[in-house]
């Protein structure tokens, strides 16, 4: 499972902040792996300054599944990889973006123990799930239909899949997992050594993301953290040090907005290009969020450069597009409002005092009393079917990534319904392939986005769904459809990609064959100019006879095989240890 690294150095003191040694935590998710039969490899380590370190784990048998740790040791790191690696399994996050629809045996689960399977209409949908208040905020308008509710991983195999959340200091809710995965994607998910633990963690990305969309969004300048209290942690001290010897500019900065959130700030420039990263990390132990912070900057980078310079467009810097990339990769825009000589609020000191009685409870109550007292209410699903705790901890009007439009405007049944007619591609009637090809060019993807990635398939490489684009798809189905002018339209995309070159001269065969045919003009001899078989091919989709060439393979066949095979496997051992833990 990786190089074999001596931890016991890394169990003599209980973590801060952790309730187990990072070794026992780290064998104790090993050995369940093993039992799961899921093999990882522990890959890409770096080590860019002392006191920070960072890996990549990915499941051996499927590479484009992976998750990240950092620390500020090597253990520290890969237990923060394997505790990404288990809270993404026991939440299904890590396979969410793929196509699963084989139903689980005895007694499983498609999206995680107590899941419950609602009829698919509204009248029964809004009876049942969520509350009034819920359905206000998500549908105020009350322009959502069933199909804004399915699932993307079944397209709604059995209705609508909800999963069983407790309201802190009320009664249980069920919420839709199309909810879940279209507005709050991993935000407030955690694995933890204990419950609370994990709860810690997950309201403290929460209030990390939170705050950091507030400080980009409004250009907030923040206070310096005094070098008094910097001086406290001389390991944070020193890196940062290091890497203002090497040429870059750093901030340190209180990110608590007056003492009332447990967030911190740090900020590097390079001088080289002029831009501009910021981090953020949360705990209610300002030693854990400093670090945290830290690390979280050099997370897979071994130097800070390529990031953009701040900008006085306020507009630009507030757009949910920018605060989106600061959450995805801290790629975004910063103002030049943050880097005001005059901070907007003054240091206070804050965090509880290390090592007093009442522990992760006290955390846990200072984060949800903060929450609750800005007006929000906190949802959690709990489950332990992993062998290790995990929560997902949602709480409306303050941890969505995506705005609550995208519900209804960028909601994720729209791949899964392009799924549905890929899947059924040979087949599709005329009128099937225009809806089809209507799907495809309203859902903005772009012409060479890869239909395979959009609908959740991992194919074998060297079929052509593989590499199959949105504008070679368009193309056939409008076709199919009897539209020539749309498909030469998008043939002359399609004609214009890095595409095999058998499909690439055929498209532009096709759009030759096609754009004579609209002109009413004579055509050349394709033959010579493209290839016996472009001309062949183009001639029997022309008529019908075979409207879909280099895609005979039926899409939901590589479901069993290859890749996708292997994440099949993977996915029913998962589905069953409930039965196990």
């Amino acid at each position: 499972m990786g190089r074999d690294r001596d931890m016991k150095h890394e169990t003599m003191t209980l973590p801060l902040g952790k309730d187990a040694g990072f070794g026992v935590s780290i064998d104790m998710m090993r050995a369940k792996l093993l039992d799961l039969g899921i093999a990882v490899e522990e890959r890409a380590w770096l080590h860019p300054v002392d006191g920070a370190w960072s890996v990549n784990l990915r499941l051996s048998d499927c590479p484009n599944l992976y998750t990240n740790g950092k620390g500020s040791s090597e253990g520290a790191a890969l237990a923060s990889a394997y505790g990404e690696l288990f809270e993404r399994l026991s939440t299904g996050y890590l396979l969410s973006d793929l196509y699963l629809p084989e139903p689980p045996a005895n007694g499983g689960f498609f999206h995680g123990p107590g899941e419950v399977w609602l009829s698919a209409d509204m009248e029964s949908l809004k009876q049942d799930a969520l509350s009034p208040a819920l359905w206000d905020f998500y549908d105020p308008e009350e322009e959502l239909g069933v199909r804004h509710f399915m699932d993307f991983n079944t397209g709604g195999a059995q209705g609508v899949c909800c999963l069983p959340f407790e309201k802190e200091g009320g009664a249980p809710v069920l919420f839709p997992v199309a909810v879940l995965e279209n507005l709050y994607v991993s935000n407030g998910m955690s694995a933890g050594n204990t419950l609370l633990e994990a709860k810690v963690q997950a309201l403290s990305e929460v209030v990390e993301r939170y705050v950091k969309g507030r400080i980009i969004a409004e250009g907030i300048a923040l206070p310096d953290i005094p070098r008094e209290v910097l001086s406290r942690y001389p390991v944070v001290q020193a890196a940062l040090a290091e890497l203002e010897a090497r040429g870059l500019v750093i901030y340190a900065r209180d990110a608590s907005l007056g003492g009332r959130w447990p967030v911190i700030c740090i900020a590097a420039v390079n001088p080289e290009d002029g831009g501009v990263f910021a981090a953020f990390g949360a705990h209610p132990l300002f030693g854990v969020a400093l670090e945290r912070t830290f690390t979280e900057m050099l997370q897979g980078r071994s130097e800070i450069k390529g990031f953009p310079a701040p900008s006085f467009d306020s507009e630009l810097v507030a757009s949910p597009t920018n605060i989106e990339e600061h959450f995805v990769d801290s790629a975004g825009v910063l103002h030049w409002d943050f880097f005001k000589q005059t901070p907007d609020f003054s240091f206070v000191p804050w965090g509880l005092e290390e090592g007093t009685d009442g522990g992760r409870g006290r955390e846990y109550d200072l984060l949800v009393s903060r929450i609750h007292d800005e007006g929000f209410q906190i949802y959690s699903w709990v489950t332990t079917h992993l062998g290790m705790p995990c929560c997902r901890m949602v709480v409306p009007g303050m941890s969505e990534i995506y705005p609550v439009e995208d519900l209804l405007w960028e909601n994720r049944s729209r791949q899964a319904e392009v799924r549905h007619g890929l899947i059924r591609l040979q087949a599709l009637e005329p009128g099937e392939a225009e809806r089809l090809a209507d799907l495809l060019e309203e859902g903005g993807w772009g012409p060479e986005a890869l239909v395979c990635e959009l609908v959740g398939v991992e194919v074998t490489p060297g079929y052509a769904w593989a590499d199959a684009r949105v504008a070679e798809m368009s193309a056939l189905c409008s076709l199919r459809a009897g539209d020539r002018e749309g498909a030469a339209r998008w043939s002359a995309m399609a004609s214009q990609m890095e595409i095999p070159s058998g499909r690439r001269l055929f498209f532009r065969c096709l759009e030759a064959r096609l754009e004579a045919a609209i002109r009413e003009t004579d055509l050349p001899e394709l033959g010579r100019i493209f290839g016996s078989e472009a001309d062949r091919l183009t001639a029997l989709a022309c008529d019908g006879t075979a409207p879909f060439p280099f895609f005979d393979e039926p899409l939901d066949s590589f479901l069993g095989k290859g890749p996708h095979g292997h994440i099949t496997r993977c996915v029913r051992a998962l589905r069953q240890s409930v039965s196990h833990s």
